[in-house]
């Protein structure tokens, strides 16, 4: 009867345990999709850690959020990889590239779900595209142009609020994500990302496409906590940003 009670008490705590971090994770989730975007390495954070300890759950609440049209994920995905993983002020490559890892270790079973495996493949599919261990270990704060950062530019007309989000992955290239934000509740109406070519003697960077079949480029002028982008040949629409985004203009860190 003991062992038997024993086995009851033991598989009781195992629930408790899972609904504790299945619980937890919700809330580190709700948490971040409130979030405005600006400052949220905190929340950030608390998803990865959610994820780590119960990936299912965590893969469950992306689903769900990606079924209701929403591109919180992909935001949470940036931020992880440009804030963090890319970032060398969050730390050593050896450690950046050990949490990278363990993400893969952790969302890897899932590949395969029935449910979740397309999910689970967004995930890795980010997490392993790019390789942390191609920075250039001489790489520090000290001897890169400020240019790493979140930067903000808030539209007349309450036509929204422009977001530029750039980290510096070497001596000569960042990549950016640009989002326009709904003023009133803040969340996500066009977004696009892409790598400049930086030019540090004339605190200038460039991006320079193709894609959309008209050739498009921007110029990124750093100055004192502020960038401003000038398209320099195409408009915003044929340089992949979509129609009537006003991307020209100051954005202040």
């Amino acid at each position: 009867m003991n062992y038997l009670i024993k086995i009851i008490l033991f598989y009781c705590l195992i629930f408790l345990l899972w609904s504790c971090n299945s619980s937890g994770g919700a809330a580190a989730w709700k948490t971040f999709k409130a979030c405005d975007g600006r400052g949220c390495l905190k929340e950030v954070l608390a998803v990865k850690n959610a994820l780590l300890a119960n990936p299912e759950s965590m893969l469950t609440l992306f689903n769900e959020t990606y079924e209701q049209g929403e591109d919180h994920v992909i935001g949470w995905l940036y931020l992880l990889r440009d804030s963090v993983l890319l970032n060398p002020s969050f730390g050593s490559i050896e450690k950046r590239l050990a949490l990278q890892q363990k993400i893969i270790k952790a969302v890897k079973p899932y590949e395969d779900d029935p449910i979740l495996g397309e999910m689970a493949k967004s995930v890795l599919g980010e997490m392993e595209s790019f390789s942390i261990q191609s920075e250039n270990d001489e790489l520090s704060l000290e001897n890169l142009p400020p240019s790493t950062g979140t930067y903000v530019q808030t539209l007349s007309k309450n036509a929204g609020t422009l977001e530029l989000l750039i980290a510096q992955t070497s001596v000569d290239t960042f990549r950016f994500l640009l989002n326009l934000l709904q003023n009133s509740t803040l969340s996500l109406l066009k977004s696009f990302e892409g790598k400049a070519i930086i030019n540090q003697q004339e605190a200038q960077a460039f991006y320079i496409s193709n894609t959309t079949g008209d050739s498009c480029k921007l110029r990124f002028d750093f100055s004192e906590n502020a960038v401003s982008i000038k398209i320099i040949t195409g408009s915003a629409e044929t340089c992949g940003f979509g129609q009537g985004m006003a991307i020209e203009g100051s954005y202040r860190r």
